[in-house]
């Protein structure tokens, strides 16, 4: 799969047009070009939201998961230490 390819399913993933898309079609490849998209866009925390809302496809691997949600928990973290900090900012 082309890196235009796993954009263009990225995009339909995340503009919620996600269930014309076969899955279960996807390689192995074209499943780590998804990620490698989602990585690169800065959006792999709200594919995994997704995923994580609306079911995962049966093909997915499970290497795949644990990087979309690697990446949401590593962006929850960052947002928890920004928020304390705008915390203590604003009670100055």
């Amino acid at each position: 799969m082309n890196r235009d390819r796993a954009y263009r399913l990225l995009c339909d993933l995340l503009a919620g047009r996600a269930g014309a898309t076969d899955w279960e079609a996807l390689t192995p490849a074209g499943w780590e070009a998804l990620l490698q998209s989602a990585l690169g866009e800065g959006v792999a925390p709200l594919a995994y939201w997704h995923y994580s809302q609306h079911g995962w496809p049966a093909s997915m691997p499970e290497s795949l998961r644990f990087g979309l949600a690697a990446a949401y928990y590593d962006t929850a973290a960052f947002n928890a230490l920004l928020y304390a900090e705008l915390a203590c900012i604003l009670d100055a």
